[in-house]
C-alpha cells in the first residue's frame, strides 16, 4: 500500500491537531481573546516592554540593569517556570530526625566580589544598581593532587607555592614553577585589564573599551590570543621538564 501504516497516520493526525491548537491559542492571545496576566506588548509610548525568559544569573542581571531605565512603564518582565528564581543557583534545606541540613547548588566561588574595585562583571552589576550583598570570603583552598593527597592551602600564590614545594618540590621544579608563575602573571593581568561590560562586537568597542581604558585595551590586544591558547603551548615555550 502507498499509505503509511495506521499507527503512523494516527500519530500524524495528533501532531496536526496539537499544532493547530497552539496556533489558535497564539492567535487568540494576539487579538486579545485570551489573557494570562500582564501581556508583554506595546505599552505607553509604543515601545516594547522588555521580556526576559529565565531568571538565572544572566536573567537577573539583565533585569536589574533594565530596571534602571527611566520609563516606568517599560520595566522588564521576568518569566520563570520554576517555583523560585535563581536558575542553577539555589539553596534549600531538609529536616530530618538528625537535624536540619542545608544544601547549595550551582557555583559557590566568585573571584573579586569582596574587593572595592573589581573587573568581575557581577560586582559591576551590583555597583551599577547600588546593591552590595553580604560576601563570605575564603581563607584557604581545598586542594586535591593527582596522587589523591589532599591539602588545605592558603589563598594566594605565595602560600600555595610554599606548600606545593614542601610536598613535591625539587630544585628543578622550583625554577620551572617560578618561571610559570612569572609567565602567567602577564597573561593574568591581561585577562583582567578590561571589564567585560566594556566589550562589544561592533565598532563601538573603540568608545567603551579603547577610549575608557586605553592601557588595558593595549594589554588585552597584546596578550589576547594567549588567553585562548592551550596551556601546553606555554609549557613548551618554557621547556618544562619536571614530572610534576
Amino acid at each position: 500500500s502507498s499509505y503509511p501504516p495506521r499507527s503512523r497516520r494516527l500519530t500524524n493526525t495528533i501532531m496536526l491537531l496539537k499544532t493547530g491548537t497552539l496556533l489558535l491559542l497564539a492567535l487568540a492571545r494576539c487579538v486579545g481573546g485570551l489573557s494570562s496576566g500582564p501581556q508583554p506588548v506595546m505599552v505607553g509610548t509604543g515601545l516594547p516592554r522588555p521580556v526576559i525568559v529565565g531568571t538565572g544569573l544572566s536573567g537577573l542581571c539583565c533585569g536589574s540593569l533594565l530596571s534602571l531605565r527611566p520609563e516606568a512603564e517599560h520595566k522588564p518582565l521576568l518569566l520563570e517556570s520554576h517555583s523560585i528564581p535563581g536558575g542553577c543557583l539555589h539553596t534549600w534545606s531538609r529536616k530530618t530526625k538528625q537535624g536540619t541540613f542545608h544544601f547549595e547548588s550551582g557555583p559557590s566561588l566568585y573571584s573579586g566580589l569582596s574587593q572595592p574595585e573589581s573587573h568581575n562583571p557581577l560586582k559591576n552589576v551590583f555597583q551599577i544598581i547600588g546593591r552590595q550583598p553580604k560576601i563570605l570570603t575564603y581563607d584557604r583552598w581545598g586542594t586535591v593532587f593527582p596522587d589523591g593527597k589532599k591539602l588545605a592551602a592558603p589563598i594566594g600564590p605565595e602560600g600555595f607555592n610554599d606548600i606545593l614545594m614542601a610536598e613535591y618540590g625539587t630544585p628543578t621544579g622550583q625554577r620551572e614553577w617560578d618561571g610559570i608563575m612569572e609567565r602567567m602573571r602577564e597573561v593574568g593581568e591581561a585577562s583582567q585589564a578590561l571589564t567585560s561590560m566594556s566589550l562589544r562586537e561592533d565598532a563601538g568597542v573603540l568608545l567603551t573599551a579603547a577610549a575608557r581604558y586605553p592601557l588595558g585595551f593595549i594589554k588585552t590586544l597584546r596578550y589576547g590570543q594567549q588567553l585562548t591558547r592551550p596551556f601546553s603551548d606555554i609549557q613548551s615555550e618554557l621547556s618544562i621538564s619536571d614530572p610534576f
